[in-house]
């Protein structure tokens, strides 16, 4: 079972954050903006953040992309898991259905 997500809310922006093992992290960092929402994806090694990028259903970073499957299975299905405790959550599930991007509307259904 993965451990539960952790919230920071700071002014108009979000972080959602699940801990995948003791040394990776990844994120969803939500901007809320009157031009429109922004949302960012991260992992982060150690103290290392590397930005992911999100194209259709897969989640992606250059630096990741040499790595081996496993670890790019277990970071992508990380971001899926959040995405999913967020859905399942009863308040946090209403307070993002609202400022979910296209993309993210498309995962969002699919999770």
């Amino acid at each position: 079972m993965m451990k539960k997500f952790n919230v920071l809310e700071v002014g108009n922006i979000i972080e959602f954050r699940l801990k995948l093992n003791e040394e990776m992290t990844v994120s969803f960092n939500i901007k809320q903006k009157e031009t429109g929402d922004e949302w960012h994806y991260f992992l982060i090694n150690k103290l290392e953040w590397e930005t992911f990028h999100l194209s259709g259903d897969t989640f992606y970073a250059h630096a990741y992309l040499e790595k081996a499957n496993e670890i790019r299975i277990k970071v992508e299905n990380g971001f899926y898991e959040l995405l999913r405790q967020i859905k399942n959550h009863p308040s946090y599930r209403l307070k993002v259905m609202h400022i979910l991007t296209d993309e993210m509307r498309e995962l969002w259904d699919a999770v």
